[in-house]
């Protein structure tokens, strides 16, 4: 079987796409690892809300409070 991921070939890496597609992966491996453990959940949430903390006025906290809300989204299946 081959995966539609690996139909893609001869593709170069840009960064400023691959940028933009950090939180739909990053949402996809925290549905993965947390599962339907609520309690897995909550502490992934939590960790989320702590990087977002240390990162309190640095451009990138926006940016890691909008992958969190990706993950939750991928994680509840609500939008």
């Amino acid at each position: 079987m081959q995966y539609e991921f690996e139909k893609y070939t001869g593709v170069k890496l840009n960064a400023e796409d691959m940028a933009y597609t950090t939180p739909a992966l990053f949402a996809i491996l925290a549905a993965l690892v947390t599962g339907d453990d609520e309690e897995k959940q909550k502490e992934l949430y939590e960790l989320i809300d702590k990087v977002i903390k240390m990162n309190k006025g640095n451009r990138s906290e926006t940016q890691i409070a909008l992958a969190g809300q990706f993950a939750k989204m991928a994680i509840s299946g609500k939008q």
